[in-house]
């Protein structure tokens, strides 16, 4: 839906919340996966990229310190991205924020390393990584063990009491 008219004009909250409606009844996904973790909408790989490629030549967005070799999810965004990002953002916070009365929060962006080491997410959080040879793709070690385990079916009772006395067979 698009959230301003020909006219320049900005439609009111109520359709707007039309709008944002579906993605409130999937938990807010924007961004989600549809079957077999293909992207939803309707750009396939190729169309993505030229659609990417374009964005990036009219300056909607760029890789953030791309001359220095750029980081993988940082973005700037160009006077026209950030003018559609702050739209997106007005209509979703009139939508979550004003109409369901919440309160909104601000909070940094980078959480310096120190507040990491002093949580104790730096010694305790550790997601082993995995990179599949063939594609390149990196996945979670622990994700794909519980896949690949939720294939198997359940143990019977028999053998769970077999494995949990010790018994080999």
């Amino acid at each position: 839906a698009c959230l301003a008219s020909a006219a320049g004009t900005t439609p009111p909250a109520a359709s707007r919340g039309r709008a944002f409606f579906p993605l409130r009844l999937r938990g807010g996904d924007a961004a989600g996966g549809g079957p077999a973790g293909e992207p939803r909408g309707c750009l396939g790989a190729g169309a993505r990229e030229a659609f990417d490629t374009v964005m990036k030549r009219r300056f909607f967005f760029c890789p953030s310190f791309s001359i220095h070799g750029g980081v993988s999810g940082l973005f700037d965004y160009g006077p026209t991205g950030s003018a559609v990002k702050n739209n997106l953002v007005a209509a979703w916070r009139e939508f979550f924020v004003v109409e369901d009365g919440m309160l909104e929060v601000a909070c940094p962006a980078v959480t310096p390393e120190v507040v990491l080491a002093a949580s104790g997410h730096v010694q305790r959080f550790t997601d082993l990584m995995v990179r599949d040879l063939v594609s390149g793709e990196c996945f979670r070690a622990d994700k794909l063990l519980l896949e690949a385990c939720a294939a198997f079916p359940p143990p019977t009772p028999a053998a769970a009491a077999v494995a949990a006395a010790g018994v080999h067979g």
